[in-house]
């Protein structure tokens, strides 16, 4: 279910990444009202001197967020790139430190390595110096991503299952049993 719910998102990422950016918006919006209207109502069910109940104020402050989350949903909308393309920036150094570590183990796999890092690297790079440019690209890698993910823990999932059922239906081997003789002297002391 997890899986094709990824592959569900990957698809409307892809398909429609600036009308999913915008709900979003509105769900942490109204996420956050309804958390700050809680913890309100929580602060006067409370008895009076409860020293852990400081919901009014942790309320009046999810409250205040949302109201700015939803009145510069713009411009919220328009860090997501920046912010999405400084952790590709973080990953691809990341990789770019294991393909540094593989050359220095003097592994073969640090090629496939550095190149993951290079294009991880120049599209973070592009999303940071154009984010305005890059909101939709963005959004619709990560669906590329996720549709990655969704189909490969697919195919794993199944390959785990048949590997399972398969051994399952074998019949237990049959243990060898040894069979083993010996003798005992009781020794009866008297005192």
């Amino acid at each position: 279910i997890t899986s094709l719910l990824y592959v569900i998102i990957g698809v409307l990422l892809i398909a429609f990444p600036g009308l999913l950016l915008d709900y979003s918006i509105f769900v942490l919006a109204a996420v956050l009202a309804l958390l700050g209207i809680v913890s309100v109502i929580s602060f006067f069910v409370k008895k009076i001197g409860d020293e852990s109940n400081n919901g009014l104020f942790t309320g009046l402050i999810a409250i205040f967020v949302a109201f700015f989350v939803y009145w510069y949903r713009d411009m919220i909308q328009g860090l997501i790139p920046l912010v999405l393309g400084f952790v590709i920036v973080i990953s691809g150094i990341l990789t770019l430190q294991d393909a540094v570590n593989t050359i220095r183990i003097k592994s073969a796999s640090w090629i496939p390595l550095l190149v993951t890092s290079l294009v991880k690297l120049g599209i973070g790079m592009f999303a940071v110096m154009y984010p305005n440019n890059t909101a939709d690209l963005i959004l619709r890698i990560i669906g590329i991503g996720f549709i990655l993910s969704g189909v490969s823990d697919l195919i794993v999932s199944k390959y785990v299952t048949n590997k399972i059922k398969s051994f399952l239906s074998k019949p237990a081997a049959t243990a060898t049993q040894t069979t083993v003789e010996t003798q005992a002297t009781v020794i009866d002391e008297k005192d």
